[in-house]
């Protein structure tokens, strides 16, 4: 038969210390488990002690053992005076049954076991003032909850009421968000919704700052008039960048002078050529500009590729030249430049294709700049080729890279797939070099466009009503 005995304590050897010092080390520990003594329904406040579990087994050897030691001595005193008759009865020479003796003198000690076993566990009972395991008992805090929060409610409306009868300066704040951020600068209404305008447009930030910066000097009175407002943000856009009117040609001869092989007087073809990245459509943009010149203006014109890197660049620029009926030529080293302008001479212009470098190759740059200075007062007027799909840092690359060729003047391809033109507007500020075409689509001759200062601020400002 085994009995359990729980022993509550502080920690753990403590409360095994109150065990051993009650049942010795003939004990077997169950189970320990942390429990919460005292507080405020068993859930707040109170001291978190440990109860220890044992379990005691009524062990009959030690008793069988002394009775049979007491029942094989005759000599001894304490066989003598065993006051258990069953016993004395059995102290002679004739044969003692076992399990008579031993069912016996189990029986007395089993009821000793039990008494001190119950006494000992009311003792500890009784010694501490609390239940190891009480049944908690719950009430319903619901009522007292929602007091708690209707009173942390009225604290916080009554202090956004003492906030909002503050008087809050008015903050102007001239530079642009951090990137990610569409609404960081706060302005009156109407400005505040030209800077959106101009930020949903992705202007870059030095642009956006200088343009808010003057559009807050402008009259109170037309920054409360929507209509006026866009009027003084158009002439402001407008004045940011420079565009430049077609290819012109002059009809007229022009007398040069010239060093080795090149001509004393006479007339000259305006020469132009196409420079930029691989596959913003330089070639396509060549062969527009080729068909309005010769088909509208009635020009002469003559193709010319430097491209020879690319597979199909040959046979691309044989089939333009074809399709409009103008000669062309293909280029294959330096030394063969100077002779094929001095050859097709008695056009009104060359039109010249390259191949598309990269403008993280500085080698590839430089090896077109070769081509496109070679000297004996041949002025060649370089046209810098970009797509407006790209991303803005990736223009200001560009623009620093091909600095190194010179170029005079700006193409934006692709605008059609496109819907922010501040990109466009920027670096064209930035880099101070004026918009000569605008490329909208693939169609030859029909999908491209001078480039108007009013075209494309109209791209910009139309996007407001997108706001």
């Amino acid at each position: 038969m085994s009995l359990s005995k729980f022993y509550v304590a502080p920690n753990y050897f403590e409360a095994l210390k109150s065990a051993k010092a009650e049942l010795g080390e003939d004990f077997l520990i169950v189970n320990q488990r942390k429990v919460k003594v005292g507080g405020f329904l068993g859930i707040f406040g109170g001291r978190v002690m440990v109860e220890l579990e044992v379990r005691v087994e009524d062990d009959p050897q030690p008793a069988k053992k002394s009775a049979r030691a007491r029942a094989g001595s005759n000599s001894s005193p304490a066989a003598n005076s065993n006051p258990n008759p069953a016993i004395i009865s059995k102290q002679s020479n004739e044969f003692i049954d076992p399990r008579s003796v031993y069912s016996q003198v189990r029986q007395q000690p089993e009821i000793n076991a039990r008494t001190d076993y119950s006494q000992s566990a009311e003792a500890v009972l009784a010694a501490q003032s609390f239940q190891p395991r009480p049944a908690p008992v719950r009430e319903d805090n619901t009522d007292k909850l929602m007091d708690m929060m209707r009173t942390m409610q009225q604290q916080l409306d009554t202090l956004n009421s003492k906030m909002a009868k503050q008087p809050q300066p008015q903050q102007i704040i001239v530079s642009p968000p951090p990137s990610g951020a569409s609404k960081g600068a706060i302005y009156p209404p109407n400005l505040q919704r030209v800077y959106e305008l101009l930020y949903r447009a992705e202007f870059c930030e030095p642009l956006i700052n200088k343009i808010m910066i003057d559009m807050q000097n402008i009259p109170e009175a037309s920054k409360d008039d929507w209509e006026k407002l866009k009027e003084h943000l158009r002439i402001k856009l407008m004045g940011l960048f420079k565009t430049a009117p077609q290819i012109s040609l002059n009809d007229e001869a022009e007398g040069r002078e010239s060093v080795g092989d090149a001509p004393a007087a006479g007339k000259m073809p305006k020469l132009v050529a196409f420079v930029g990245t691989t596959g913003v459509g330089k070639t396509t943009t060549l062969a527009k500009i080729a068909t309005n010149l010769v088909l509208r203006a009635k020009k002469k014109a003559m193709l010319l590729t430097i491209d020879t890197y690319r597979v199909a660049a040959t046979h691309q620029i044989s089939t333009y030249a074809d399709i409009i009926g103008v000669p062309y030529e293909i280029i294959y080293k330096e030394s063969d430049f100077l002779p094929c302008i001095m050859k097709h001479r008695d056009v009104d212009v060359i039109l010249i294709d390259t191949a598309g470098r990269s403008q993280r190759n500085n080698l590839e740059v430089l090896e077109l700049r070769k081509f496109l200075y070679p000297g004996n007062n041949i002025d060649i007027e370089i046209f810098l080729v970009i797509s407006s799909t790209i991303k803005y840092r990736d223009m200001q690359d560009i623009i620093k890279n091909f600095g190194k060729v010179n170029f005079n003047k700006l193409i934006f391809t692709k605008t059609d797939e496109t819907t922010t033109w501040g990109p466009i507007l920027s670096l064209a500020s930035e880099a101070d070099k004026p918009i000569i075409y605008i490329s909208n689509g693939q169609n030859v001759p029909d999908d491209i466009m001078p480039a108007e200062a009013n075209y494309v601020v109209k791209k910009i400002i139309d996007n407001e009503d997108l706001i």
